[in-house]
């Protein structure tokens, strides 16, 4: 009998169909004259709900846990599940996670959307905001865009840290 394939494995590509699909619809919505700030919109709506609804999934095991280990678990979301590389490090606010590479980064490009960082933004902004929102409200997420000077793989910068206890866990 064949070894069963990991859950993990199986989670994480499931999530890329699902982020493989939303780029495939955006630009199917391009292609048929929607205008790109209304794509933006729907994206990021559509990422928001399902940021909301894989809090309400984890809550039950995040519950009472400190600030920081949903940080570092948030962390490890971000880079197992969505398929990202991501360079994590301690900051005096918490963790600052850098995505330094991003598979879906040219098919966005692809889209022709003036600004396609607004469109990754939206996605990183909707899914992290509803995420942490409900899991830990202490959490704060920050985006930051990289140095415009410098060509990256991906179109921000997100920190993690609570808000209330910095230096306590």
């Amino acid at each position: 009998m064949d070894r069963m394939i990991p859950l993990e494995q199986l989670a994480e590509e499931r999530m890329k169909v699902m982020v493989d699909a939303q780029i495939l619809n955006a630009q199917i919505l391009i292609e048929a004259g929607v205008d790109p700030e209304t794509v933006i919109a729907a994206n990021e709506k559509t990422w928001t709900e399902i940021g909301r609804r894989t809090a309400e999934a984890l809550g039950p095991m995040y519950a009472g846990k400190p600030g920081l280990f949903t940080t570092d678990q948030l962390g490890a979301m971000i880079k197992e599940m969505f398929g990202l590389a991501v360079k994590a490090e301690s900051v005096p606010e918490g963790r600052r996670f850098t995505i330094t590479q991003c598979p879906w980064r040219k098919r966005v490009q692809a889209l022709g959307i003036d600004a396609p960082r607004r469109y990754c933004r939206a996605a990183h902004q909707g899914f992290l905001l509803a995420l942490t929102t409900a899991l830990s409200p202490q959490l704060v997420v920050e985006m930051n865009d990289p140095p415009t000077d410098q060509e990256t793989d991906c179109c921000v910068t997100v920190t993690l840290f609570p808000k209330t206890t910095v230096g306590k866990e």
